[in-house]
């Protein structure tokens, strides 16, 4: 195992201790002690600072003062934890015009994934990616389930 794409609900489960977050955490913490790079999109993480903030806001009613410190310790953790990658032209068009997917934002997920050597891509949604071209599809469970409690 090379790199593995850790897609953007992942990463929100586990900031935001939500529904998976147990899988999540065992499979981030096998990643670590293995020292196997955990790659997210640069698109990925603008979207995790909206919905941090967000959440930060509603379930902890804090104005923007207050949201700022607790989101800036979010967001370096993340940092401090995953590799962020960016796409090209070249692989955010092939994603735009891949007929193997319906939601585009998956689609480029796959293609940043390929772009950027990870041979296993785990994500919540499976069911949405396409197995091929040497990428392996798991949830976190199944990962756990194939990796971690071997």
């Amino acid at each position: 195992m090379k790199k593995v794409f850790i897609d953007t609900n992942v990463v929100l489960d586990f900031v935001l201790h939500r529904e998976h977050c147990a899988d999540v955490k065992a499979v981030v913490a096998w990643l670590v002690e293995k020292q196997v790079p955990m790659i997210i999109s640069v698109g990925g993480f603008y979207t995790m600072h909206y919905v941090i903030d967000k959440y930060l806001r509603k379930t902890f009613y804090l104005d923007r003062i207050g949201r700022d410190k607790p989101l800036r310790t979010l967001l370096t953790r993340i940092l401090q934890t995953f590799v962020v990658a960016e796409h090209d032209n070249n692989s955010l068009l092939r994603g735009v015009s891949s007929p193997d997917y319906v939601d585009l934002e998956d689609s480029c997920q796959f293609q940043l994934a390929l772009r950027s050597g990870c041979d296993i891509l785990v994500t919540l949604n499976a069911k949405d990616f396409r197995q091929t071209d040497g990428i392996l599809i798991v949830t976190p469970q199944q990962f756990k389930e194939r990796y971690v409690t071997n």
